[in-house]
């Protein structure tokens, strides 16, 4: 059950089904409207917002109360009204596997972002479009922001796993072995992973990423955050960085630190209409 606060906001909240036959099932997805009823006419930067492994898209409201925090913004004039799409991906770790069939990747850019286009005004600017994640939606954000930036301008990651790390470290779990085959190809783990992206040169100069960690994450959080800001900031590329101090990974830890800071850059990011972003607000962990 989804607990959002008023009844207003409940009527806000639409529940949907993406009809994924070829992933074998349909899947809940949830949209979330903004406080004023929508305009004719009128188009609305899009947010999209990624789960963590073991969760669903009702995390983002149970946990985050992201719902809140994106009304208090848009009230006090630093968002613009936006729609914001929660998508379901399962523990597929929002890739295309290794077996062709279960491509939980193509899911968000081919399946997701169509059906919330044809039912809603949504922008279709990538700068107009932002893609933000946790965890394993955190890692899912950077790595296909980063493959398509023609489709999303501003990428902020929660936490996100360093994927070369953590299967390293954990070669045998079985989520790691669903999307990259037994034993985990290390060539596909490189394909996928941010922090190799980024040093084969994907991205776009327009693109703005914000990334933050506890400082009692392990290695496949924390070092692979830094690792990777660092690789992004040696191509010049507009990232920031966010480290939480004293705080380990989940929700009510680091990433309630990081909500308002991801979200007043986001938008900064949107008021701007041309050029990089600049003028990220600095992290208060």
């Amino acid at each position: 059950i989804v607990d959002v606060t008023t009844a207003a906001q409940r009527a806000r909240l639409r529940v949907h089904y993406l009809r994924a036959w070829e992933l074998g099932r349909p899947f809940k997805y949830f949209v979330y409207l903004p406080p004023q009823p929508l305009e004719p006419g009128r188009t609305y930067p899009l947010m999209v917002v990624l789960h963590g492994l073991g969760g669903g898209p009702h995390g983002w409201l149970t946990l985050g109360g992201i719902h809140n925090l994106i009304d208090e913004a848009i009230a006090s004039g630093k968002l613009p009204p936006c729609i914001v799409l929660m998508p379901s991906g399962r523990s597929g770790y929002w890739s295309n596997w290794a077996d062709g069939r279960h491509r939980y990747g193509d899911m968000v850019v081919d399946l997701y972002l169509d059906a919330v286009r044809r039912m809603y005004p949504v922008a279709r600017e990538p700068r107009k479009v932002a893609l933000v994640g946790a965890s394993m939606g955190g890692f899912g954000a950077l790595s296909i922001g980063l493959q398509h930036p023609d489709l999303f301008g501003f990428i902020a990651a929660m936490s996100p796993t360093d994927m070369a790390f953590a299967v390293a470290d954990s070669p045998r779990r079985k989520v790691y072995r669903n999307v990259f085959g037994t034993p985990p190809d290390a060539a596909a783990v490189e394909r996928v992973n941010p922090r190799h992206l980024v040093q084969r040169g994907f991205g776009a100069p327009y693109q703005q990423f914000l990334m933050s960690y506890g400082s009692r994450e392990g290695r496949r959080f924390g070092e692979g955050t830094e690792l990777l800001y660092a690789a992004m900031r040696g191509r010049g590329m507009d990232a920031h960085l966010q480290r939480v101090e004293g705080t380990g990974h989940g929700w009510r830890s680091t990433w309630v630190h990081s909500h308002p800071w991801w979200l007043a850059a986001l938008g900064s990011y949107w008021r701007r209409s041309t050029g990089p972003a600049a003028g990220v607000p600095a992290s208060s962990p």
